[in-house]
């Protein structure tokens, strides 16, 4: 049973987004879920966080309970998003916190809403060069040429279709392999919770949408594998704090290392030891004493 009531807010995207609100405090963290999931997610840490702190969780656009009413071609799109709900809830002091592609989403709003954000925390994120996905094949498994558009993404990534398969049939069975199998590989989530997420995961309209901003993100100066970098970066003000596990197989750790390399003194690396995707499932004690170090 999900702990918190869903608010809606109307954007000039078109889009109307949902949201889950707790707590009242000087800080105001709003949380961005990922890939293949939802505000949901995060109710645990809104219990925690709710404390101390005025806590938002929304759904991006295209999950949960949010509208999807428009194709998002990248990371920034989606952004606009986040941004404009920030904006127009008139939120400040706002500590960002993104969970795997929901990283590269709050890195994008932090470039545009410098002076509302205070601090950053990607969570077992995408790193700042993007997500590269390889053609393959069932006659070309090793493939080194590099995925990039929609179409692209349909014939060459053989997962795709099984996956959008799945999304149509609302297969909660299957839903529950592909999460047990990437995100929660070390600790699974009880029984009620996990049917929570499973629920909450396949509301998911716009997952190819997704796959392909992410192989397009880039927010270097610089061109990186054919993908010419946006510059965005250079407009962050607030610290990076980059938490991710060492056993992550949806993010690989050296996404976070390339992630923390770039930004250099603005950006503090934590690595916890024996965590996967979902540090909020293996380590939510350790995770959550870290951030509240971090006000």
């Amino acid at each position: 049973m999900e702990k918190y009531s869903v608010s809606y807010i109307d954007l000039s995207t078109g889009e109307t987004i949902a949201y889950r609100k707790t707590g009242k405090g000087p800080r105001t963290f709003v949380l961005v879920h990922g890939n293949m999931s939802s505000s949901v997610y995060f109710e645990d840490m809104m219990d925690e966080l709710g404390k101390e702190n005025t806590v938002y969780a929304l759904d991006l656009p295209g999950f949960g309970d949010s509208t999807y009413n428009r194709i998002q071609e990248s990371l920034f799109d989606i952004s606009l998003d986040l941004s404009e709900f920030i904006i127009k809830l008139d939120l400040t002091n706002v500590y960002l916190l993104g969970w795997s592609t929901g990283g590269g989403v709050c890195l994008e709003t932090a470039a545009d809403l410098p002076d509302r954000i205070t601090k950053i925390f990607l969570l077992s994120s995408v790193g700042i060069k993007g997500y590269p996905v390889y053609k393959k094949t069932i006659f070309t498994p090793l493939s080194t040429e590099l995925i990039r558009t929609r179409e692209e993404m349909l014939e060459y990534n053989i997962m795709v279709r099984p996956m959008l398969s799945m999304y149509k049939r609302k297969n909660k069975y299957l839903m529950q392999g592909v999460l047990e199998n990437s995100i929660y590989t070390k600790k699974i989530p009880n029984e009620e919770d996990l049917e929570k997420y499973v629920e909450g995961s396949l509301k998911q309209r716009n997952y190819l949408d997704i796959l392909t901003a992410l192989v397009n993100f880039n927010m270097t100066d610089k061109k990186i594998s054919g993908v010419k970098g946006s510059g965005r970066a250079e407009m962050i003000k607030a610290p990076i704090y980059i938490i991710h596990g060492d056993n992550d197989i949806v993010c690989d750790l050296s996404f976070a290392r390339a992630s923390a390399n770039y930004f250099g003194a603005r950006a503090h690396l934590k690595i916890f030891r024996g965590s996967g995707h979902s540090i909020m499932t293996d380590d939510f004690e350790g995770l959550i004493k870290y951030i509240k170090a971090h006000y």
